[in-house]
């Protein structure tokens, strides 16, 4: 372990240095050198400290309480190996917005985990200033790794690379490593499809949509999706059509700063987008535009359950498809379980299509669908600043390399198995192996409207296209009143992040 240490003396001093100078919460200047200085004092000790981890829904001794013993053994077993370590279980606290609020009053306090849970975007819009950066450290060998197994030379493979892409953040860094992923895909009922001579093998969106009516035909709704002012897995459709619509333009905005090396086509962010509605490419004058509402506005019509809009949640798509009110529901590697238990006919998952140049006249760029998913799961998980003001960066760090090490890994992802391990050397569960195939698909140009530009847009976003899908208004008339809201979003997203390009 010591050479482990001596590893790190470097990096450590640099990201002690980095977090003085980014303004965190440190409590001065001579505090932050303080505690660099003593980190290099002590450089030939041994591992020593209390460290916080908050695990997420893999540690709830309420709900869970098989899981949270496996994370304790795991956790045991490390304070074992390094007797000067003992680590605190924070237990789960609640959903993502009951969590966040816990954690940003934590946070004020300088109270928070030293390693937690934390959304990506949210992480990465916080950066340095709240979060270590763990780029350099993903360059090193994980030393709780077999020799000559991913990540034993270098942390950052043991995780693919799309896993990578995605959650690195609008400044080129890593904050957060990310050891699972939520994936969805279309369950849809293997009896219904046969009883209407449906294979879900469709070549085009033009064959599902035509199948659509067959199930209608049979008695039920074709597809279980809702749509709400908030969050939505219609919001879901939409990255599919915007992606597919604008796919071959979408690549000329992005900001070479934020360019990965041999990944042409990756997910736009917050500042790729609004720059792209500042310099007019994202428009609805743009013809794009129109293929966009087309698609939108024919899947619609063609396959969504009737009674998608209002007051209808995720919980009802769930319901209405064990109910076999719909064949298809478009739902998350978290309902899987779920379904496994309680769906009484035989079932199977499945996925969109991709869109034709009958649907698209532009250069198409995949000859498959774009996968919606991604690394909202249960592990994602990143340290915090006041671990490195504590002095308490090394163990954090051999803690959570210790973590993420297949061999420990896996017990605790096989203890509660919702989601797809995006860990090399993890097996997946049963389930979670048929979302697979989707997680290889190619990533969507842009994340949920919600995320695109402020909550604000995304709101309205959801609400035009809502009466939009509904019929209540056409195209032109969104077309009038999205226009403002889109260039209202690009600037009030300029005015928050004081961007370089803003204003001109």
């Amino acid at each position: 372990m010591l050479y482990w240490k001596r590893m790190l003396v470097p990096l450590v001093l640099v990201a002690l240095f980095l977090s003085g100078c980014a303004g965190t919460a440190a409590p001065s200047d001579s505090g932050a050198t303080d505690t660099a200085a003593d980190t290099a004092a002590d450089a030939d000790a041994e591992l020593s400290g209390s460290l916080s981890f908050y695990p997420q829904n893999y540690y709830n001794p309420e709900a869970l309480p098989d899981a949270a013993a496996v994370v304790e053994a795991v956790r045991d077993e490390y304070t074992t190996e390094n007797p000067g370590v003992s680590i605190e279980l924070v237990p789960y606290v609640g959903d993502a917005n009951t969590y966040r609020s816990w954690l940003l009053t934590r946070l004020s306090a300088g109270q928070a985990p030293n390693i937690t849970w934390e959304q990506y975007s949210d992480r990465n819009a916080e950066g340095a200033e709240v979060w270590v950066d763990l780029t350099d450290y993903f360059e090193q060998p994980n030393p709780y790794v077999a020799e000559g197994e991913p990540g034993s030379k270098r942390w950052a493979d043991l995780f693919p690379d799309y896993v990578l892409a995605q959650t690195r953040g609008g400044d080129g860094r890593w904050y957060e490593v990310s050891l699972d992923w939520i994936e969805t895909g279309l369950f849809y009922n293997k009896e219904v499809f046969t009883q209407a001579g449906i294979e879900p093998d469709w070549t085009n969106m033009e064959d599902l949509m035509a199948d659509c009516q067959a199930l209608r035909d049979a008695g039920v709704e074709p597809v279980g999706v809702f749509i709400t002012p908030e969050w939505s897995t219609y919001q879901w459709l939409d990255d599919i059509f915007f992606s597919s619509a604008f796919s071959d333009v979408g690549p000329e905005w992005y900001m070479e700063k934020y360019n990965i090396p041999g990944r042409d086509f990756r997910r736009l962010n917050p500042e790729e987008f609004a720059k792209a509605v500042h310099d007019g490419h994202v428009s609805v004058d743009n013809e794009r535009f129109d293929v966009y509402l087309d698609l939108v506005k024919q899947f619609t019509d063609a396959c969504i359950m009737d009674g998608f809009a209002g007051g209808v949640a995720l919980a009802d798509v769930e319901r209405m498809f064990v109910e076999g009110q719909v064949s298809m529901a478009w739902l998350t590697t978290g309902s899987a379980t779920g379904l496994a238990e309680s769906v009484k006919f035989d079932y199977g998952l499945t996925y969109f299509p991709p869109i034709s140049n009958a649907m698209n006249p532009h250069e198409i760029h995949t000859d498959s669908s774009y996968r919606v998913g991604g690394p909202s799961g249960n592990a994602q998980y990143g340290i915090t600043q006041v671990t490195a003001q504590q002095g308490l960066l090394d163990e954090a760090l051999d803690f959570l390399m210790f973590w993420t090490a297949p061999q420990n890994f896996s017990r605790v992802y096989d203890s509660y198995p919702a989601l797809v391990p995006m860990v090399a050397g993890v097996e997946p569960s049963e389930i979670a192996a048929e979302f697979q195939f989707v997680a290889g698909m190619p990533e969507r140009l842009v994340g949920d409207p919600i995320a695109r530009l402020t909550p604000q847009f995304g709101t309205e976003h959801n609400r035009l296209f809502q009466q939009f899908m509904l019929g209540e208004i056409d195209a032109e008339t969104l077309k009038t009143q999205y226009q403002p809201l889109l260039e209202q979003g690009a600037t009030d997203a300029c005015t928050q992040n004081e961007w370089d390009w803003c204003g001109e």
